[in-house]
């Protein structure tokens, strides 16, 4: 008998995290001003996440987490790895 490979789906490469969008700037003020006075009146405690605190936090997450490198960041990077200009030159391995 032949066992067949699995037909298990290959995960794909990880993506920023889903986040709630404000479609408009209206939109996203009008969230703004409803969290504000849920929290100005007491309704909401200073730390309870509400739905646009989930929105500012996963947008500020996504933008450390996925965002771009500066030129500096690339440099020592690249300098940390040995990468590019910064390669060391490579050692013939004799047989």
């Amino acid at each position: 008998m032949t066992e067949q490979a699995s037909s298990a789906p290959v995960p794909e490469a990880p993506t920023p995290l889903r986040i709630r969008e404000y479609h408009t700037e209206d939109a996203r003020l009008d969230a703004l001003i409803e969290d504000w006075t849920l929290r100005e009146t007491g309704v909401l405690e200073p730390e309870q996440p509400t739905e646009y605190s989930d929105y500012v936090w996963r947008k500020r997450f996504n933008k450390q987490a996925f965002g771009d490198f500066t030129p500096q960041e690339r440099a020592s990077i690249r300098i940390a790895l040995g990468l590019g200009p910064f390669a060391a030159p490579r050692k013939e391995v004799s047989p």
